[in-house]
């Protein structure tokens, strides 16, 4: 495999984090108990989208069987019409459809393609997705409440996750709390869960641990760690070693005087994802000092991440 054909230069590829495997165990769990929905909070570019695209294909049904998921992303510069919401599910499924179609049309289409997908297992089972869903209206989510209750009358379960920036969510609780949101609040926001990005050394430690096990494709069976340093790793490095250095680095000099609760796995992989192969494999372990560790989280921008905390 060339280097540059390695995965860990695909914006595509994926490496499981703790939060991650806590996140998917907690929305499988939701679904097996029949759930009909969960918010999933956060703050941004801590990963939350890119979990739920990447388990795509991961839910199953008690009996083990495939869930579908149909997912869409709500965006900022949407009118928040029950058209706009109607509009951009079916959009998002890449089905061919008359675009000037009037709302109705556009619903019944997400029906029967919901319907159909939810045929797809025994139980009659769908999940929508229904990511940045801070931008949304009220009478946004009552037209998502119209559709889950027709479902309810031909047996067909869509178990609607919510993904939600914490910051941002704020006016659209008030929105729902009111007496004549009750009942969506109650189908839709009555169940959260928090999104916990990376927030303690373990894990760190969890992450590289992944690096050094993983093979780096069907067809390369070497590691990530053992693929760029293949001698170091054969006398006994491990990306692992690493841990402290990289905690203590962070700490010092962005989690501490930046007052950072999560560091986000966008820029903590940008970080990584710049150390192995940029410095370690190209300068050679002899080489490395901390300042490599420096270097890598400066190129990551972190420095211009902003985080709003509400807890």
């Amino acid at each position: 495999m060339n280097k540059f054909d390695h995965p860990i230069f695909d914006p595509f590829s994926h490496v499981e984090t703790r939060g991650e495997i806590k996140l998917f165990k907690d929305l499988q769990e939701r679904i097996s108990k029949r759930h009909p929905s969960v918010v999933i909070e956060g703050d941004s570019r801590l990963g939350k989208s890119s979990i739920i695209k990447n388990k795509k294909n991961a839910f199953k049904t008690r009996k083990g069987e495939p869930i579908p998921m149909i997912y869409t992303s709500i965006s900022e510069t949407d009118n928040r019409t029950i058209r706009d919401i109607n509009y951009n599910l079916v959009d998002y499924t890449l089905l061919t459809f008359n675009k000037n179609a009037v709302s109705k049309n556009l619903a019944t289409t997400m029906f029967e393609f919901i319907a159909d997908k939810a045929h797809q297992n025994s139980q009659k089972t769908a999940i929508l997705v229904l990511d940045e869903a801070h931008h949304m209206s009220a009478k946004q989510y009552r037209a998502i409440l119209n559709l889950t209750n027709k479902f309810n009358v031909f047996d067909i379960r869509i178990f609607v996750i919510s993904i939600v920036n914490r910051a941002e969510v704020e006016s659209l609780y008030i929105q729902m709390k009111r007496s004549n949101n009750s009942g969506i609040y109650n189908r839709f926001f009555s169940k959260k869960t928090s999104f916990k990005g990376i927030r303690t050394k373990t894990d760190v430690k969890f992450i590289l641990d992944q690096y050094d096990q993983t093979p780096s494709s069907d067809r390369e069976p070497r590691t990530y760690t053992e693929f760029f340093l293949p001698k170091d790793f054969k006398k006994g490095f491990r990306l692992t070693d690493l841990t402290d250095d990289i905690w203590e680095v962070y700490l010092k000099h962005y989690k501490s005087p930046m007052k950072l609760v999560d560091w986000p796995a966008e820029h903590f992989f940008d970080m990584l994802n710049t150390l192995l192969p940029d410095y370690l494999h190209q300068y050679g372990l002899r080489a490395y000092t901390k300042d490599m560790i420096v270097d890598a989280i400066d190129k990551s921008d972190l420095k211009n991440y902003t985080a709003h905390y509400g807890y």
